[in-house]
């Protein structure tokens, strides 16, 4: 209670002072409470205003220096592979000789049908077992397989009527162990031009 009543003897009792004891004075602990307020709603808005935005950013940074990290560790082992194996780059850049290499593709299907069919002419239960091709001699390798040993002769003969056919010579003719068939091994040169 900040007023008090006071009495004194010698006047009528009608009478009181009033003596304020304690004025009205702003209390330390108010202006306090006020600046830890208004401290703690700036450190809100600069976070909210700061160091929010900043996070992401900072988020965003922290990805792309991995990320070019990482690439500039594989560049550096790519161009260690690169010096480890002595690689020329003008070697490897070989996209314009591709159309000097497609000229020179041939087809040698063609002859393997032609070779079918002399010995089908021949023998009709005459068979290629196995086919090779030499591209440096051109020179093809038949094992055949026929009922006769008489028809090798006369395969060989037929296959020389082919035009591209410059010799063909046949060898090992012999009978497989357990089979009534002849197997024989026909060596044929043909003309790389014909192709």
């Amino acid at each position: 209670m900040p007023n008090r009543k006071f009495q004194g003897r010698e006047e009528s009792g009608d009478d009181f002072i009033y003596v304020d004891l304690l004025p009205d004075v702003k209390r330390p602990r108010q202006f306090n409470v006020n600046i830890i307020l208004v401290v703690l709603v700036a450190v809100f808005l600069s976070w909210l205003l700061i160091y929010w935005p900043l996070s992401g950013r900072q988020e965003e940074l922290d990805a792309a220096l991995e990320q070019n990290n990482d690439l500039t560790h594989q560049r550096e082992q790519v161009n260690d592979e690169i010096e480890g194996y002595r690689i020329d780059p003008d070697l490897v850049n070989f996209m314009e000789d591709i159309e000097g290499v497609e000229a020179l593709k041939k087809d040698y299907y063609p002859p393997l049908e032609d070779f079918s069919n002399a010995i089908e002419f021949i023998e009709s239960s005459g068979e290629i077992y196995r086919v090779q091709y030499n591209a440096v001699n051109d020179t093809y390798t038949l094992t055949v397989l026929m009922a006769q040993q008489l028809s090798f002769n006369n395969v060989r003969i037929e296959m020389l009527e082919i035009d591209y056919v410059e010799s063909a010579e046949f060898e090992q003719v012999f009978s497989p162990s357990g089979t009534s068939r002849y197997q024989g091994t026909f060596t044929i040169e043909v003309s790389d031009d014909a192709f």
